[in-house]
């Protein structure tokens, strides 16, 4: 098991903060490398709403559908990267509220 690897899995009642991204088909193909598709996560795509209300309908996101029960250590390279993407969540409306009670649990503030 690759343990840097975090995950969103579906939970009654509650949803999922993060930044959308276009990427173009190059940019894709890279990521996909990057996220070891199709070993490591399965691409899906999800209907998201963004912080402005704006509906989207093939958000792409990375999925892991083996490892779903958590308990997983991130890696400390993975903590870093990590924290510099929480403070671009924040700056761009992310709640503190989910960070601390989502995130936090598996990314310790650096």
């Amino acid at each position: 098991m690759n343990e840097d690897m975090l995950n969103v899995v579906e939970s009654r009642d509650e949803h999922v903060y993060g930044l959308l991204f276009e990427l173009d088909s190059d940019d894709e193909a890279r990521l996909d490398g990057y996220e070891g598709v199709p070993e490591s996560y399965e691409k899906q795509f999800h209907s998201v709403t963004t912080l402005n209300d704006e509906k989207i309908k093939d958000a792409l996101v990375y999925v892991d559908v083996q490892r779903v029960q958590g308990g997983y250590k991130a890696k400390e390279e993975y903590i870093s990267r990590m924290n510099k993407a929480i403070d671009d969540g924040l700056k761009e409306g992310v709640p503190n509220e989910y960070v601390e009670k989502v995130l936090r649990p598996y990314i310790p503030e650096q």
